[in-house]
């Protein structure tokens, strides 16, 4: 305060006047004409940041330390329904899943510390496999440390976070699963470099629980993302990534882990509303017992095209939206499996029932649909499902076993399924959505009777602050 009220001084000085000054009845002299070189000896110079806030009462002077937590909040109610028997109504197996989480974000400097609580059930049956079943409560706890490298901001994530790599069909968040999403225990670790962002990141995966008879499973992963828009109309967007990945899955007890690697990029260009995707991974597995012979190797490709332009119609925004889509996965079985997915997403890429892995199947999708307003969005989909070898197993979405390996099949055609997807966003944190979904087996399968599935649910997510 002393400080200031002496910044003050001048100011009064020249308000009040010297001690010498004229009275006010005799002849002041004439002041002395400026030059436009010349400066005015009245004239106030700039006036100090840290006096300014304290006069005015600015941010300097007022900022509040909370205003930079963030409150984060989530949770979703899913009731699904699975029909394994059109026919047979005793086959209806009603399911409820509960997820919910809330947590804080503080600020530890140019640092930041996150801890979430949170977890999720699928009721009378538990967590699905995958889970980290000795540690649920903790959904999220890590540490960001803000450092540089090469003269660029550097962030070091440790502890337990979510993370993805590419589309997440290798490892990803899995918003489906019924924690609301998986987090990993590990270090990751991101460098921007313009429009390039490089990142690194090595997780445990299991076992947590003692009595689990599973082996030791971990995965490192680095990739890097390109980012650009060119002539305002043209953007792209380019993601290359490697994995390292040592599995040993409950469902392989017999035999000795396998180390897995993959090697993968992503590529998506729009303009003008039109949209093209690629993508090519090539992987290979190698037995703990025979480190230097590659025991298979496979090879994933998928493409997608289609047209969703934004148009305004009586002050509404409507984007309809075409797209045909397909992807194949080829290769040597060890194991059992072709393509392992270290902790893959599952309700994205094949169909709403969840039925197949991207395991020896081709696939090839239409789609149509609409948003409205970006609130009601509505598609219908078929999706078309094939043994990309008739002799190598089929994989289901969770890992298990639907065809073995059988050398003398010959039947491909797996079946074809219909989605329908609904949403409604009520408010910037509130969706409703439906999703509903049939398939009709083929001579690959045959003997299955029509499986139908509906889900419905409303989720919730809600971050408060200045985080």
């Amino acid at each position: 305060m002393v400080r200031a009220m002496w910044r003050l001084l001048p100011l009064c000085v020249l308000l009040c006047g010297p001690a010498g000054a004229l009275p006010p009845d005799e002849d002041t002299p004439t002041d002395p004409v400026l030059g436009e070189d010349d400066e005015d000896p009245l004239q106030l110079g700039p006036v100090d940041d840290e006096l300014r806030d304290l006069l005015l009462g600015g941010d300097g002077a007022s900022h509040d330390p909370f205003d930079d937590v963030t409150l984060i909040t989530a949770g979703r109610l899913r009731v699904e329904l699975l029909d394994v028997d059109v026919q047979n109504d005793a086959t209806l197996a009603p399911q409820l899943v509960l997820s919910g989480r809330a947590g804080l974000a503080l600020p530890l400097g140019d640092h930041r510390v996150t801890v979430v609580l949170g977890d999720g059930v699928r009721l009378g049956e538990g967590l699905s496999a995958g889970s980290v079943s000795a540690l649920n409560p903790l959904y999220e706890v890590k540490l960001d440390l803000s450092l540089g490298a090469f003269g660029q901001p550097a962030t070091v994530t440790v502890g337990r976070m979510a993370y993805q790599v590419a589309d997440g069909r290798y490892l990803g968040h899995r918003w489906f699963h019924p924690r609301f999403g998986v987090t990993y225990d590990g270090a990751a670790v991101s460098l921007p470099l313009g429009p390039v962002l490089l990142r690194g990141a090595a997780f445990y995966l299991g076992p947590y629980d003692a009595l689990d008879a599973q082996k030791t499973s971990f995965v490192t992963a680095v990739d890097g993302n390109y980012e650009e828009t060119f002539f305002d109309w043209l953007h792209i967007e380019t993601t290359a990534y490697g994995l390292a990945h040592k599995d040993g899955t409950p469902e392989r007890l017999s035999v000795d882990p396998i180390n897995v690697g993959t090697l993968g990029a992503r590529v998506a260009g729009t303009a003008y509303g039109a949209f093209v995707r690629a993508g090519l991974d090539g992987q290979v597995q190698v037995r703990d017992d025979n480190p230097l012979a590659p025991a298979g190797q496979a090879v994933h490709g998928e493409t997608s095209i289609g047209y969703a332009p934004r148009l305004s119609l009586f002050d509404q925004t409507l984007v309809p939206r075409v797209e045909i889509a397909a992807e194949s996965t080829w290769g040597t079985a060890v194991a059992g499996r072709v393509l392992r997915l270290p902790n893959g997403a599952v309700h994205v890429f094949l169909g709403n029932l969840d039925l197949f892995a991207p395991d020896n199947i081709t696939a090839a999708t239409a789609l149509i649909g609409a948003t409205v307003n970006d609130r009601l969005a509505c598609d219908l989909s078929v999706h078309t499902f094939l043994l990309t070898d008739p002799g190598a197993p089929l994989i289901g979405a969770q890992g298990d076993t639907i065809l073995p390996v059988d050398p003398s099949r010959s039947a491909r055609f797996v079946g074809t399924e219909v989605d329908g997807t609904v949403s409604l966003r009520v408010h910037e944190a509130i969706q409703l959505v439906g999703q509903y979904g049939i398939i009709l087996f083929g001579d690959a399968l045959p003997n299955r009777p029509v499986t139908q599935r509906l889900l419905m649910w409303v989720e919730f997510q809600h971050d408060v602050g200045g985080g």
